[in-house]
């Protein structure tokens, strides 16, 4: 019995592998942050609800509008969605307030009417939006192909 605990209850000493993981893991972690201008900021509870419905707005706006970011109310509402398959309707989604720099992440349905954008990295997809924040004229443009 060790810290209170019978044996069979005791985490196992971690191994080698798993603290190497963890540093890959902090290490992969620190240098997006380095490379990020400014950090993002995932939406606070709080927020939640009124960033659910700018959400619903940007789903069903057709092109692109100009939303005003639910927050701060000082900067635009971005989003960015992103299909699995050619023609599929399921995908990943991106939102983000361009001044605040709150975001979210989810994997979802993407609108019938949005345009993929050619030639984006998969790498460059991860939940922080800073390569589509820097890439949002070009996301713009896509959409005005319709």
């Amino acid at each position: 019995m060790r810290n209170g605990l019978p044996d069979s209850k005791q985490r196992p000493a971690e191994t080698h592998e798993e603290t190497d993981l963890a540093k890959d893991w902090i290490t992969d972690r620190d240098r997006r942050q380095a490379e990020t201008p400014m950090h993002w900021i995932s939406v606070e509870r709080e927020h939640r609800k009124t960033w659910a419905v700018t959400q619903e707005r940007a789903f069903r706006a057709k092109p692109i509008d100009f939303l005003e970011c639910p927050i701060c109310h000082e900067g635009e509402f971005r989003y960015f969605f992103r299909r699995r398959d050619v023609g599929g309707n399921r995908g990943g989604s991106w939102f983000w307030g361009d001044h605040c720099r709150r975001f979210d992440h989810w994997s979802s349905l993407v609108p019938e009417w949005w345009n993929d954008l050619a030639g984006v990295p998969s790498g460059v997809l991860v939940p922080e939006p800073e390569w589509l924040n820097q890439h949002w004229q070009e996301i713009l443009a896509a959409q005005d192909r319709a």
